[in-house]
């Protein structure tokens, strides 16, 4: 039996990637979960997603099924769950903390009407408040 590999929200090219990855399929049982989450009407799903119960699941997966590993193409909800999830399951992974810090501290960008100031963050601070400076 092959070892299994979770990869969570699985996208548009990652499936057509996957066809031609046959070294992959051959070594692992890829197991897709979650939905795409750049396409619709499969997207309105984030509207009654509960994280923490498929983060239980998709770890209680990954503990019955062997699995060896957790992978996301996603960058941002993507990567924080598969973390989550390895986390859970005992796996290796990057740690769901730095990733969260990641996520907070990226750029909002001006088209978006986001605030133009965003706190300064460096690293090996604390969480603690931070004065504002302009983005730029």
């Amino acid at each position: 039996m092959k070892p299994a590999l979770l990869w969570l929200f699985p996208e548009g090219w990652d499936d057509i990637a996957m066809r031609d990855a046959e070294s992959l399929r051959g070594r692992y049982d890829v197991i897709f979960a979650g939905f795409d989450l750049f396409r619709f009407p499969e997207n309105a799903s984030i509207l009654w997603f509960d994280a923490r119960r498929f983060v239980e699941r998709m770890a209680r997966i990954a503990r019955k099924r062997g699995a060896v590993g957790v992978v996301s193409t996603h960058e941002q909800y993507g990567a924080l769950i598969a973390a989550l999830v390895a986390r859970r399951a005992g796996l290796p992974g990057p740690d769901p903390r730095a990733i969260a810090l990641a996520l907070l501290e990226r750029p909002s960008p001006p088209r978006l009407g986001l605030p133009a100031r965003v706190p300064r963050r460096r690293p090996g601070r604390s969480l603690r408040p931070t004065p504002m400076v302009e983005a730029g």
